[in-house]
């Protein structure tokens, strides 16, 4: 990838409206669009979920046809035992904080397998689902596509975490015999 290439051009067109538009370069345009255009509905899907964070509507521009068509010529996968876990988990992170409402929430662990490794995400049970699930999609498709030239395989899920709504256990082995015995509906 061309990171000097690479172009973004943001510019507000109303109130509360953005547009965005990734100019890559000629040789990358390939690797920002995906397979069908996978990569690209990630983004457009990510640029939505920011928006309804910050009640805006951010709009990506389709992607403008290279000047001249370039083979893409992708290396093919190789995995590497010193891939740069802390900055692409540190990626993963960013893009979730700038979707979610509540930040102190957010967890990100790691598990690692030989070429590849499982990221989760946990956000607060309160946020919303369909921009969880929005949020699970993008990451889960762009992952991959940040893994792969770094020698991993990724694979994003992200999910809200469901609170501890009971309340804290007594201390003792009686006193939680006790509130056992005296909670409504349970057979003695």
């Amino acid at each position: 990838m061309n990171r000097d290439a690479l172009k973004i051009e943001v510019s507000s067109v109303g109130s509360g409206l953005w547009s965005l538009r990734i100019i890559p370069h000629d040789s990358d345009f390939g690797r920002v669009l995906g397979t069908r255009g996978a990569h690209f509905n990630a983004l457009i899907a990510l640029c939505r979920c920011v928006g309804e964070k910050h009640a805006l509507k951010i709009e990506l521009k389709p992607l403008a046809e290279p000047a001249r068509k370039v083979q893409q010529r992708y290396n093919p996968f190789e995995q590497r035992a010193n891939w740069p876990k802390d900055r692409l988990l540190s990626i993963i992170s960013d893009a979730v904080l700038a979707c979610v409402r509540d930040v102190e929430a957010v967890t990100v662990d790691c598990h690692d397998h030989k070429a590849d490794s499982d990221i989760l995400v946990g956000t607060s049970s309160e946020e919303n689902k369909s921009t969880i699930e929005l949020l699970d999609s993008a990451l889960y498709i762009l992952g991959n596509s940040i893994g792969k030239p770094n020698g991993r395989t990724l694979t994003v899920k992200v999910e809200r975490c469901n609170a501890p709504t009971l309340e804290p256990q007594p201390e003792t082995a009686d006193g939680r015999f006790t509130k056992e015995v005296a909670t409504p509906g349970r057979a003695r």
